[in-house]
């Protein structure tokens, strides 16, 4: 089994989501979920962690769950913030990140930079 690609110690054992699972559970719920999911062919998906919504399994269970937590956290708040100013958002095109993060924002941002890092990395 290959290695985990982050810390390169641990095999390979967690999928990471294609679609944060905090976003489905926000958005469609936590089970019965009714949604189509495209992808070559067309898939029905009833739970938010159905594997056909996760990446191949190319990290560890540890850096996925442990590791990455910050940026996981920092990605939701991101959104969070978005969903709640979408429309400042859209009318002034500027994101202020230490409205979002207040004074950490400098290393809140790296999280959310770390968070896309980790999403590309195991795509």
């Amino acid at each position: 089994m290959a290695k985990c690609w982050i810390c390169q110690i641990n095999e390979a054992n967690s999928g990471e989501h294609k679609f944060k699972a905090s976003d489905i559970k926000r958005n469609f719920g936590k089970r019965n979920l009714n949604i189509l999911y495209i992808n070559q062919e067309i898939n029905e998906i009833e739970k938010f962690n159905d594997d056909k919504l996760k990446f191949e399994k190319l990290i560890c269970i540890s850096c996925n769950n442990n590791g990455t937590r910050p940026h996981d956290d920092a990605y939701d708040i991101f959104i969070e913030y978005c969903n709640a100013n979408h429309n400042q958002l859209l009318k002034y095109a500027h994101i202020n990140f230490e409205d979002i993060y207040g004074k950490n924002w400098r290393i809140e941002k790296c999280n959310l930079y770390k968070y896309f890092a980790k999403h590309a990395g195991c795509k």
